[in-house]
């Protein structure tokens, strides 16, 4: 067992000064593990219950306990900064179980006369007791509600967080997939060129394999005239050699005509061989040139195949990264929604919660309305505030739902013309880039052009010296050939310059087409959010007409019971009077303003 004990009964303070309500238990007890309560009048301003504090209204930063004394049964309680209306009587109340003691203190402001000449007060009733516990019940719940209410805040706040993280993954999926959808055109691009280059690969190899037999043939040819020269020389040589030996001085004289005609033969001999030998040494050139052709053909042809295994290579490398990328904005996705998930778990849990107390504090409100029901009169004055209260509301609902109604136009406005510029910047990346791509594919069709005339123009000189009717009639096939590939490499690049035009022109219809989706998608939701917001003004309206008649009956109790007490006591109002009903129109203040911060 344990007493409370106070040191003064009576405490007088100036304005502004910070007081302190001594109080403690006797013997010295702990009291952290008991209820401390705190009563001005019978309204409850400090609970301390399980470690947790609880504090009223109007006395939020301005009442405490000294915690590291509660441990020694200090249960003092400070008063910060108080003022005229802070005066009264306070009650402390100290629980265990079922035991409870109780004491009182009385504050006066500096140079008022006490309330009774031995300053002990009116006596507290039975039915001010039950309205302290009923006091301390309704803290108790506006509390955990506030509590409540915090939590679900954050858990929305969260929802939202969570919900934009969600949308902005969702607005880089959709980005990501233009950008892989680039790709796959992209791709498609290349393999159409690889196509092209292949093409022109599979005709660079007939060109060369014909080169090869023109050079195989052209062999043949220059190993007959060589085995013919060197017959030739050998007879020569044979020749002189046997005329050397059969030549006589004498026999010179006599033999001269035969001699002559045998020198003619020979001469005409040699000039034969002398033309075998220039035949000889321009095929031999003529096969030179054709090896330095071969060889470039072949340099042309390998580089293109090294090209082809480059493409190759970043095709694959691109469709790997396209993969690894689809896996990774999934797995993103998957996870983003489970969170999504959790935290609707968690929010209609609180919802069931703050439900839970909603009834609790209705079944409350029910009683004190028909307990006041019972006792109330009616009050002149209250129904015209109260009306002039609901026109100022109407008059401020409406403003701000103006104001509302105007941001989310200029908000709208904002989104819609930022994903105008991004579709755009798309667009004409895309643009580039294919530009880009058509330029470089027309620089080569270019050289392939330039390389034919070249081949063209090599195919004309030979052509201008051949000599038999069958290098002329190769010669000019060869000539055929290549102007028919010049031919197509001017269409194929027509058709490049022409394809650009044509992709300007589908980028500019999609952009169109893009502006006018998004233009109408946004328009679509103005007036959804637009529709929302006519919605909810009746259930807003609702609502400020239960705050006024919350209010109402608030008033309605404050002045019924300050009746019922100056019956009861047959005295002029007191000071302490006054005072409470001062705190019950702060209330009713505190409920409108409260109001009203609800409503903006």
């Amino acid at each position: 067992m344990f007493l409370l004990i106070c040191r003064y009964n009576r405490v007088y303070a100036f304005p502004g000064d910070d007081i302190t309500l001594s109080s403690h238990l006797s013997p010295e007890t702990s009291a952290v593990p008991m209820e401390v309560r705190w009563f001005r009048g019978t309204e409850c301003i400090y609970l301390y219950k399980n470690g947790q504090v609880s504090v009223g209204r109007g006395y939020e930063g301005r009442a405490s306990l000294m915690t590291s004394e509660l441990k020694r049964g200090n249960v003092s309680l400070v008063l910060k900064s108080i003022a005229p209306t802070d005066t009264g009587t306070y009650s402390c109340q100290v629980l265990t179980g079922h035991n409870k003691v109780e004491k009182s203190i009385h504050l006066y402001m500096s140079g008022m006369e006490p309330l009774s000449p031995d300053g002990t007060g009116p006596k507290l009733t039975e039915q001010d007791g039950m309205d302290m516990d009923e006091s301390v019940l309704i803290l108790e719940l506006r509390n955990l509600l506030q509590q409540r209410e915090k939590e679900l805040e954050d858990k929305t706040k969260q929802l939202e967080t969570t919900g934009e993280m969600l949308r902005t993954k969702s607005n880089l999926l959709l980005y990501k997939d233009a950008d892989l959808e680039n790709l796959s055109r992209e791709a498609i691009r290349n393999e159409e060129r690889l196509g092209d280059v292949l093409r022109e690969l599979e005709t660079c190899k007939r060109h060369v394999e014909r080169l090869g037999r023109d050079l195989e043939e052209k062999n043949a040819q220059v190993e007959e005239l060589q085995g013919v020269l060197k017959d030739k020389e050998r007879e020569l040589e044979e020749e002189e050699e046997k005329k050397r030996r059969e030549k006589r001085p004498e026999e010179q004289t006599a033999d001269g005509p035969k001699i002559m005609a045998e020198d003619s033969a020979d001469a005409e001999e040699s000039f034969c061989i002398a033309e075998l030998k220039n035949r000889l040494q321009n095929m031999e050139k003529d096969l030179a040139d054709k090896m330095e052709q071969l060889q470039s053909a072949a340099g042309a042809l390998s580089e293109k195949t090294a090209r082809l295994h480059d493409r190759e290579k970043d095709l694959q490398d691109l469709a790997k990264e396209r993969d690894e990328y689809v896996k990774h904005v999934t797995r993103e996705m998957e996870m983003c929604l489970q969170e999504l998930e959790t935290l609707g778990q968690k929010l209609q849990e609180k919802n069931a919660q703050v439900e839970e107390l909603r009834v609790v504090l209705q079944a409350k409100d029910r009683e004190l309305d028909e307990e006041m029901k019972r006792q109330a009169n009616e009050h002149q004055d209250v129904p015209e505030l109260l009306q002039k209260t609901v026109a100022t509301l109407s008059e401020t609902r409406q403003d701000q739902l103006e104001d509302l109604e105007s941001w989310i136009r200029h908000k709208s406005e904002q989104r819609r013309q930022r994903e105008e510029d991004e579709k755009a910047e798309v667009l004409e990346n895309e643009f580039l880039e294919y530009v880009s791509a058509v330029k470089e594919l027309m620089a080569k069709k270019h050289e392939t052009m330039q390389a034919w005339e070249k081949m063209a123009s090599v195919l004309q000189d030979k052509l201008e010296v051949a000599e038999t009717d069958e290098e002329r009639g190769e010669l000019g096939t060869q000539m055929e050939e290549a102007l028919e590939m010049q031919r197509q490499s001017r269409e194929q690049i027509k058709r490049l310059s022409d394809s650009v035009a044509e992709k300007k022109r589908d980028i500019e219809e999609r952009h169109k087409r893009e502006i006018e989706e998004i233009r109408e998608t946004y328009g679509a939701k103005i007036e959804a959010e637009t529709q929302i917001l006519k919605t909810l003004l009746p259930d807003v309206q609702a609502y400020f007409h239960n705050v006024v008649e919350d209010v109402w009956r608030r008033y309605r109790i404050v002045t019924d019971n300050l009746e019922m007490r100056v019956e009861k006591n047959k005295e002029p109002k007191t000071e302490i009077q006054m005072v409470e009903a001062t705190d019950s129109g702060d209330e009713r203040s505190d409920a409108i303003v409260n109001g009203e911060g609800l409503l903006n």
